[in-house]
């Protein structure tokens, strides 16, 4: 029995290291994206923004970025917990997932598809979902 109470103890310090890793990551983040911002933030500054109202536009903007991704983590939650109970996700929720997740990519780190629409970021998300049915039936050989 004492193992056991030793195991909790390593996966609660395992999970404390983590929530730690992220808070320092989301603190570098917002200081990079305050750097990044110097010229605006100083233009805002010169049209008569006091500097309480811009700190608080960069604190909206951190709360805007937590719930998007608190959001993205319950529905990630709920998606696994679901695929048990339904079929259709539990058949297709990969692919769907790999699917987003090409998209996001490349919607988000391929500035070429940025600056031009069209019809490659959707090909990105039929690609990822073709990518993936393939890996499986070729894993299913």
């Amino acid at each position: 029995m004492r193992s056991i109470g030793d195991l909790d103890f390593v996966i609660r310090a395992i999970v404390g290291a983590v929530l730690a890793a992220l808070l320092l990551s989301t603190v570098t983040m917002m200081m990079q994206s305050v750097r990044d911002r110097t010229r605006e933030l100083a233009m805002l500054k010169a049209i008569g923004y006091t500097s309480s109202r811009i700190v608080n536009l960069v604190l909206a903007e951190a709360i805007l970025i937590f719930l998007a991704a608190a959001a993205l983590g319950l529905s990630t939650i709920a998606g696994v917990l679901l695929t048990e109970h339904l079929a259709l996700l539990r058949q297709y929720g990969l692919a769907v997932s790999a699917g987003v997740t090409l998209y996001v990519g490349a919607s988000n780190l391929v500035p070429e598809l940025q600056d031009r629409p069209g019809v490659r970021i959707p090909l990105s998300f039929v690609a990822g979902c073709g990518l993936y049915f393939a890996a499986r039936s070729l894993a299913s050989l």
